[in-house]
């Protein structure tokens, strides 16, 4: 098994989809604070979100953004129309079907909202290495997601048998091409031990002693193994803040990815 899905596995991973809403111009409309990371995908029209933090994130057809920490939000059409509490609304869950809300005039906006949540977190999960927000946009590279997303939108207009358990499958899916889509954008040092995996030398290091925890490892053994000399190892585990062992690397060291 390799680390990623090990560790999903671990921290019980799952995804929800809340509502599914198309909107009429003008609409605002502001969601509470969650424990959870809240997503938004946009598939038909234009949209922005307004942070108590951080700039205006301006939303196009085809974008997925997620709101990593959970934080208060306002999803809306401008700047002028005063936001209506998520509590307020008329609403009922993405799986029964749309929820129409605004002024009702065009352009129509149509939206998919959803939570990924971790029923087991720890202090270095993978939420809390992502940034505060995740913004995709479509991308040649990105057409397995935009499919998933598609899909999730067909499925949660209308309602039908087993409806609840395929989006709860297709959002957990959701969640991991998301995760592979940030980290191939990430640079040489970036993403803790997420942008690690992903390294030729440093995620051929760290799959080893995933896979052979009994085993005493060594900065120098785990070198020979990946073709790196020991220091050139050591400095390359610095640039994604994970700090060598003076020891023998043991089964202790699967911490580094928990």
């Amino acid at each position: 098994m390799d680390i990623l899905t090990d560790v999903l596995d671990r921290v019980h991973l799952k995804g929800t989809l809340l509502f599914h809403y198309e909107f009429g111009r003008p609409w605002s409309v502001a969601l509470p604070r969650s424990p959870d990371a809240i997503f938004h995908y946009l598939s038909r029209g234009s949209a922005s979100i307004a942070r108590e933090d951080g700039p205006m994130i301006q939303m196009a057809e085809g974008d997925f953004v997620l709101i990593v920490r959970g934080e208060p939000h306002v999803l809306r059409s401008g700047r002028r129309t005063k936001p209506v509490r998520l509590a307020d609304l008329d609403r009922w869950p993405a799986h029964v079907g749309l929820v129409r809300h605004g002024g009702g005039r065009k352009p129509f906006s149509t939206m998919i909202c959803g939570r990924f949540s971790l029923s087991r977190p720890s202090p270095n999960n993978v939420l809390e290495l992502l940034p505060p927000v995740l913004h995709l946009r479509p991308a040649a590279d990105r057409e397995w997601l935009e499919t998933i997303l598609q899909r999730m939108v067909a499925e949660a207009a209308f309602q039908r048998p087993g409806q609840v358990a395929v989006l709860s499958r297709m959002t957990e899916v959701l969640f991991v091409e998301v995760l592979r889509s940030w980290i191939k954008s990430l640079g040489p040092d970036e993403g803790g031990w997420l942008g690690a995996i992903a390294d030729r030398y440093i995620g051929k290091a760290l799959q080893l002693i995933h896979e052979h925890p009994e085993h005493p490892w060594t900065l120098g053994a785990l070198g020979r193994h990946v073709g790196l000399g020991r220091s050139a190892l050591v400095t390359r585990l610095r640039f994604f803040a994970i700090a060598p062992r003076r020891q023998p690397i043991s089964a202790a060291s699967t911490c580094l990815v928990r």
